[in-house]
């Protein structure tokens, strides 16, 4: 009997063996083929095969490690982020698929089936593998500091300013764009528009007067405002960095960190730029770090508590006040900051609270007593008008109604042509140029009504409308610009005035470091907004696998924000709009892998 019974189990096994192996080889093909697909490769193409063959190996080894050590959390975690991964990789194949003819509905139902499932496998298994990789990886020294918190803040805050100021000094007074222009314009006239954050507009004018009483030039104000965000960047960049050393961080991600934020050409370039998302995505950075230590830390003298809430406080307005969309992703986290809050750190909550009654008042009562102009209506309504206009630029038929509706705002003849998918300033301008949004205002059911009549029709011109609207940020491959230098055309003709040498002034800003993302390899995905979206979900769904789930409030602000441009960009992959998750990965990384408690 005992034969006969170690027989059965042995065969058993072995059964399971083969059919754990079948799935590998099915996985593996699913997966390689996946990717073909989504990157457009012949059927022909050798790679494919080559990596079914790597793709098989890596799972026949992954699945023996976890089969026998089961991780639950790691496995709920690789499960969720990797089901998202997933559906991003899709969302972006799904537009391949009209380009293979004779292919019927169902047989495209059967392709999205195969690469949901190839996807699927390969990320669920290799986001297991990085989380244990994770586990293993130590970024403390255990060293004894030499050095104080507050000494290694001022010595890289002003290493750092001195890092930017070649640069500032090249591009004298300025890097200036035209949202940038208009501000200063509007500083100058004294009549603001809520088009564009009239809190920073109002500190530009501070710095617009001072500079005009002291050389009576515009260009001095301007430069004293960048010079002033330059200082303030470097500070919470150093807070940072200072604070990482102040828990035993490794020397050299120290030096890390300081070259990533002090030398990588997109930072330096946004600290000399006087555009509002500079400082709103060093503002939402610094909300993150003080956040996670007041929430951490078990004791503090009461003047070093006093700063912190009151920085917090500081950090928090920037946030709700430079972006309209700030404002609302905030709103976001106030429920889970007085839930987790309640019973130990009931001063964060009253910060928090007092963030968000300190912007009502701005928005509301200041704003009124300073005649400020709110955003025109069209201007949040980025997805709807792109849905509509490509399901117009595509054929779609419209009722009577629907065209004497939509003929009130728009002129229905001039959408195909003016239809950018990828962008929806176009749109908004014929909205714009027919002068009657107080009836779009007016009437939003009617519009709302129409909205989803034509949806119902046309399902599909609405999705590939979105998916193309929103694409950069949430596939990794979408490149556009990512700054700019100088100054824009004006009527003022300001101009730049470097104040280096012509030779120097060359030189600075040249060389692979400054050019290369789109070209080298690997460099590009620094600059990778899709990148750094995927990186935030593994690192929160990191976070999970130790257990802390509290810790995942500090992503909160990061994801509503991303969230928030999904349902209402313009652009589509703009870097600026979403600067702050390239200033916030860092922090991610290090707060998943380190306690915070009071050390300063």
């Amino acid at each position: 009997i005992k034969e006969s019974n170690h027989e059965r189990y042995g065969s058993g096994k072995i059964m399971t063996e083969k059919r754990m192996k079948i799935g590998s080889i099915i996985a593996a093909l699913l997966s390689a083929g996946a990717i073909s697909l989504t990157l457009q490769w012949k059927t022909s193409n050798v790679i494919t095969g080559v990596m079914a063959l790597l793709f098989f190996y890596f799972y026949e080894k992954q699945g023996t490690i976890y089969r026998s050590l089961p991780d639950k959390r790691k496995q709920v975690a690789a499960f969720a982020v990797s089901m998202l991964l997933t559906c991003f990789m899709c969302m972006q194949g799904l537009e391949y698929l009209d380009e293979y003819e004779g292919i019927t509905g169902i047989g495209k139902v059967c392709i999205i089936a195969c690469m949901l499932a190839g996807y699927g496998s390969l990320f669920y298994m290799l986001l297991q593998w990085i989380y244990r990789g994770f586990d293993k990886l130590n970024l403390q020294s255990g060293r004894e500091s030499k050095y104080t918190s507050r000494q290694i803040f001022f010595f890289v805050m002003i290493l750092m300013f001195f890092c930017w100021l070649p640069f500032f000094l090249k591009n004298y007074p300025g890097v200036i764009i035209s949202d940038s222009m208009d501000q200063i314009g509007q500083a100058v006239s004294g009549q603001y528009s809520n088009h564009h954050p009239v809190v920073q507009t109002w500190i530009l004018q501070f710095f617009l007067m001072i500079g005009n009483h002291w050389t009576g030039e515009l260009t001095t104000g301007i430069a004293l405002y960048c010079i002033a965000q330059m200082l303030v960047l470097s500070a919470i960049y150093a807070y940072f960095i200072a604070e990482c050393y102040a828990h035993d961080v490794k020397k050299w991600v120290c030096v890390l960190l300081f070259l990533f934020y002090g030398i990588l050409p997109y930072n330096v370039m946004y600290a000399i730029n006087i555009w509002k998302d500079s400082l709103f995505s060093g503002a939402l950075l610094l909300f993150g770090i003080l956040l996670w230590k007041l929430m951490k830390q078990k004791e503090a003298k009461k003047i070093t508590w006093i700063m912190q809430e009151i920085v917090l406080v500081l950090s928090g307005c920037i946030v709700t006040l430079f972006r309209n969309n700030g404002f609302h992703a905030f709103l976001v986290v106030v429920p889970f900051v007085i839930v987790l809050c309640w019973k130990k750190n009931k001063q964060t909550i009253a910060a928090v609270v007092l963030v968000v009654l300190a912007t009502l008042v701005i928005r509301g009562p200041v704003f009124a007593h300073f005649e400020v102009t709110p955003a025109d209506t069209i201007e949040s309504l980025s997805i709807p008008a792109q849905q509509i206009a490509r399901t117009i630029a595509n054929g779609g038929e419209l009722t009577m109604e629907e065209q004497e509706l939509l003929g009130k705002i728009i002129d229905i003849d001039a959408i195909s042509d003016a239809y950018d998918e990828g962008l929806s300033d176009p749109i908004k301008s014929l909205v714009r140029q027919s002068g009657n949004q107080e009836y779009l205002e007016q009437n939003k059911a009617a519009y709302l009504n129409l909205w989803l009549h034509i949806g119902m029709r046309y399902p599909m011109n609405y999705i590939r409308a979105f998916l193309h609207q929103t694409e950069g940020y949430w596939y990794p491959d979408v490149q556009r610009w990512v700054y700019t230098e100088g100054i824009c055309e004006n009527s003022g003709r300001m101009v730049i005035e470097p104040k280096l040498p012509a030779m120097l002034s060359q030189m600075i800003g040249k060389g692979i470091l400054w050019s290369g993302y789109t070209k080298v390899p690997f460099y590009g995905l620094l600059w990778s907004i899709g990148l750094a979206v995927w990186l935030t979900f593994i690192l929160a769904g990191y976070s999970f696998t130790r257990g802390k789930y509290k810790d995942l409030l500090y992503y909160l602000p990061m994801l509503a924000l991303w969230g928030t441009l999904l349902v209402a960009t313009p652009v589509n992959g703009e870097f600026r709009y979403i600067y702050a998750i390239f200033l916030c990965v860092p922090f991610y990384i290090i707060m998943s892998k380190v306690d915070a408690e009071d050390v300063i």
